[in-house]
């Protein structure tokens, strides 16, 4: 079963000409008996760790690193594949085995037991010293022992990662432990605990997921604001507070996704940031709260959120595009609806609306379809749904049309100045903002008629 992984047969038989102690862990490992495809490899070695790892490297014509020269940990990168070797920690692998986190991580495969001719490894022969294989095929989530939230918090958030995976769920005694333990989860390194929460919302079903973190008090360890969120919100528009309901339009926002209508309008990297920008999207609410003629109001909000999340967000160590991702989104998710509500909804306002939300305006628009469709069906007002996924689809399929229009404006600044005789300075600024509308909107469609626009707005 193993022969497809040409790297892992290489390194089979290069351990086995060595007669070498060492065994396949941890992760890949469990991916294999789950048939997920295998693109990381960890390998513990008894003895000669670096040598063996260099001298697989130059076989493979693969890039050696040096991790960790104190702790031995060295890495070997193939095209896309990575292999990293350890020692083996304790006096044995079993020792090494009782030190993981979780049985289905617990598991070790002789790379020695090979036969001669093959170089590969006899699968019957796993070391599974707690039970790991049968968790597998169970799909449960149990810890090795007592000590291991205490010893790495990281684990607490690995837990539910694990948790994420289709049908798996966290055994009882586990779940004891990760409520015992569950204040030291911001002691992690915050690098590691975002790749972890990122890991989980690429899920489909990150919403039950968000939810059981939050029974135990893992987000709000982090984020504390969380809360405050709980004890905000609930007016003559929200039933449920403001956390309740930002758990709610993580659940619709899955649902329209999963749904596939909408999915090409949101890139693979885009959609943990979406899931957690509508976690947070109301936070601004525990700043803004007011209180006029016995009716609570949360006026700007989505502008107060702002100033709170840009922190937060810099705490969980988030690259500057993703922070802007998550404040413009947060910024502007209000202004869709506001669009519906209108009065009298100009043509001018819809792109005003594009302007500012530029390349971000679909995912916007797909937040504020979730936000607005958990407050609807919450508040009994299903009747208002279809017409509101009318209105949203409308906007897309206009922004597509504007996108083609604008995207290069038929004249810029100085021939404007050359065409109109006018100087540098607002006006010049103000005809490049009404040529952009004209063309938005299909007024303007060639050179000559912008040409044409300019001197008839000009005079």
């Amino acid at each position: 079963m193993l022969r497809e992984y040409s790297y892992f047969k290489i390194l089979c038989k290069l351990f086995w000409e060595e007669k070498l102690e060492a065994y396949l862990v941890g992760g890949a490992l469990r991916d294999f008996f789950l048939d997920k495809k295998i693109l990381d490899y960890d390998i513990v070695v008894k003895e000669r760790v670096a040598e063996m790892a260099r001298y697989f490297a130059e076989i493979i014509q693969g890039k050696f690193i040096i991790v960790n020269e104190e702790h031995k940990i060295y890495r070997v990168i193939a095209r896309d594949i990575i292999f990293d070797f350890t020692s083996i920690k304790g006096d044995n692998i079993r020792e090494d085995l009782s030190r993981r986190d979780f049985t289905i991580n617990a598991l070790a495969l002789p790379i020695c037991s090979s036969d001669s001719h093959s170089g590969l490894p006899d699968l019957q022969d796993v070391i599974d010293p707690f039970g790991g294989l049968n968790d597998l095929r169970d799909k449960i989530i149990r810890a090795t022992n007592e000590r291991v939230f205490r010893e790495d918090p990281l684990r607490l958030w690995r837990a539910f990662r694990f948790s994420a995976e289709p049908g798996f769920k966290i055994e009882e005694k586990t779940s004891e432990l990760l409520s015992k333990y569950s204040l030291l989860a911001g002691e992690a390194a915050r690098e590691r605990i975002k790749e972890e929460l990122m890991k989980i919302l690429q899920k489909s079903e990150s919403a039950k997921i968000i939810r059981d973190m939050e029974e135990v008090g893992l987000l709000s360890s982090i984020i504390p604001e969380i809360n405050e969120m709980k004890q905000t919100g609930e007016n003559k528009y929200h039933r449920e507070d403001v956390w309740a309901h930002s758990l709610q339009v993580l659940a619709v926002l899955e649902e329209i996704v999963d749904d596939g209508r909408y999915k090409k309008y949101i890139a693979q990297d885009q959609l943990p940031l979406l899931k957690l920008t509508a976690l947070l999207h109301d936070i601004g609410k525990i700043k803004s709260r007011t209180v006029k003629d016995g009716q609570i109001h949360y006026f700007g909000h989505e502008k107060e959120g702002v100033g709170i999340l840009e922190p937060i967000l810099k705490g969980l160590r988030l690259s500057r595009k993703e922070i802007s991702f998550v404040c413009e989104v947060g910024r502007l998710h209000m202004r869709p609806f506001h669009l519906y509500t209108a009065e009298n909804l100009s043509e001018k306002g819809i792109l005003r609306f594009f302007r500012q939300g530029a390349a971000l305006v679909p995912v916007i628009l797909i937040h504020s379809l979730a936000d607005k469709l958990a407050n609807m069906r919450n508040n009994n007002r299903n009747d208002e749904v279809s017409s509101y996924v009318t209105f949203v689809d409308g906007l897309l399929t206009k922004y597509g049309n504007y996108q083609e229009r604008t995207e290069s404006l038929y004249l810029n600044g100085k021939e404007i100045m050359t065409i109109t005789g006018l100087p540098e300075g607002p006006l010049i600024g103000k005809l490049l903002n009404e040529l952009h509308f004209a063309q938005g909107n299909g007024e303007v469609n060639s050179r000559e008629e912008a040409i044409a626009y300019i001197i008839n707005r000009s005079d």
